[in-house]
């Protein structure tokens, strides 16, 4: 089984871009876990956005979009990996319309990989996710790793 754990890209407001790195963490327990419990059977691959796009700052209709935001290069790095889940944080509701807007992108793109979904927001806001946006296939809430 192929997984991809994806930290989404941000989009802010101003044509600053975010001078920080942040490793995602979350994402990296996640990787850990899975392959402590599942072994050679899975092979886990991480695609971050935000740090792929470090310094990239695109203007997408009134707003900016900081790190890898082209719809054909993510969906390139899709193809490389060809994962049969792909999994996003959705940590910060102020966040979660990037979110969307990727798991739209796999989905429209790419019909047969599991969307599963992940993080603070997605464990308190689960029920209405799974309901408005039907390609999201699956939420893990709380601690995934538990």
């Amino acid at each position: 089984m192929r997984v991809l754990l994806v930290q989404p890209y941000i989009t802010v407001d101003t044509d600053h871009t975010i001078k920080y790195l942040q490793e995602p963490i979350g994402l990296l327990s996640i990787a850990t876990y899975i392959e402590s419990e599942l072994g050679d059977t899975v092979k886990i691959g991480l695609l971050d956005l935000f740090a792929l796009g470090k310094g990239q700052l695109n203007k997408y209709e009134n707003k900016f979009i900081s790190g890898l935001g082209d719809e054909r290069e993510i969906c390139e790095h899709i193809r490389k990996f060809n994962p049969e889940i792909v999994g996003i944080t959705a940590n910060f509701t102020e966040l979660f319309q990037d979110v969307i807007a990727i798991g739209k992108l796999f989905s429209t793109n790419f019909r047969n990989i599991k969307l599963v979904l992940g993080g603070n927001h997605a464990t308190i806001d689960a029920k209405n996710i799974l309901q408005k946006y039907p390609f999201v296939d699956y939420i893990i809430r709380r601690e995934g790793e538990v």
